[in-house]
């Protein structure tokens, strides 16, 4: 049996700050931005504290930032763009901007599965990261079919070009019958080979009396 893994790029994955519920919201500070905010009609001033940050005025922006349901944000853009939690990202004086914008969550703190401060900042910084690769088209998806046209499977909105790609591997994986000999085409066929999705066949089942 032959089976071909179509592998492409998703080019109509939806945002995944805005087409999933229950995600941060991401308001930038840059105007050439589609989701850009004016600083001062969050509760921000434009002038800074010590330590750089924007002056917070509004009181419960205040407590959300003290507690991990609002982070300020950085951001870097160099071909790619990076948005990232301050101080885990490149640090260029062209091509970065400390304080960049704002990650608040708006829904209820009891939604949010992270409860520590430690917690909720690893999951601001995976929304960041999932963001960004959505942003620079890092969105993929396949379609498996055997040598008469069946559909054995398929899948799209697989984000990320590390973690989101091993995930969509092994829901390919999973739609290859064993034995079958693979054949991997399309726009992002780069992203697997043939041999490492195939799976041996079975040739014999032991079965203990």
């Amino acid at each position: 049996m032959k089976v071909t893994v179509h592998l492409h790029h998703d080019q109509d994955c939806g945002n995944p700050l805005t087409d999933n519920d229950g995600m941060w919201t991401l308001h930038s500070f840059g105007r050439r931005h589609n989701n850009y905010k004016d600083p001062e009609s969050l509760g921000l001033s434009l002038e800074r504290d010590s330590d750089g940050w924007p002056i917070v005025r509004n009181p419960g922006l205040r407590r959300k930032l003290a507690v991990g349901l609002a982070f300020f944000v950085s951001y870097y853009e160099h071909g790619n763009s990076l948005w990232f939690m301050p101080g885990c990202g490149p640090s260029c004086p062209w091509d970065s901007v400390r304080c960049a914008g704002l990650l608040v969550w708006d829904h209820k703190p009891a939604d949010m599965g992270a409860k520590t401060l430690e917690d909720r900042r690893k999951d601001a910084a995976g929304c960041l990261a999932e963001y960004s690769a959505w942003a620079n088209g890092e969105c993929y998806g396949f379609q498996v079919d055997d040598e008469e046209g069946n559909d054995l499977g398929g899948c799209w909105g697989f984000i990320g070009s590390t973690e989101g790609v091993k995930y969509m591997l092994e829901e390919v994986k999973d739609c290859i019958p064993a034995g079958a000999e693979v054949e991997v085409d399309g726009d992002a066929a780069y992203l697997a080979d043939a041999d490492d999705l195939a799976k041996p066949a079975i040739t014999s089942v032991n079965v203990e009396v």
